[in-house]
């Protein structure tokens, strides 16, 4: 298990608060906690060490800085190079 950092940030990319340390056994379970946490107005970062592993934001913050449109519910995953396979 690793330790990874889960940040909530600002529209204005501020932290909000302390992280939340989580242990997981990989970075897809990391997401999954994290996604977990993620609303309609909150940045969600995780990190584990000093590799960001995912930024997610929901699609309302997305739309404000001239992205895509589409429902509230859906996420912008932007991993990092690193691939991550998913599970089966």
């Amino acid at each position: 298990m690793s330790a990874y950092r889960i940040y909530e940030l600002t529209a204005d990319n501020h932290v909000a608060a302390p992280p939340t340390i989580v242990d997981c056994p990989d970075d897809i379970a990391a997401i999954e906690r994290a996604r977990q946490r993620l609303d309609r107005h909150r940045i969600i970062e995780v990190w584990q060490v000093d590799r960001c592993v995912i930024r997610m934001q929901p699609i309302a913050e997305r739309r404000r800085h001239g992205g895509f449109a589409g429902g509230a519910a859906r996420l912008v995953l932007m991993f990092t190079k690193r691939r991550v396979p998913l599970r089966s």
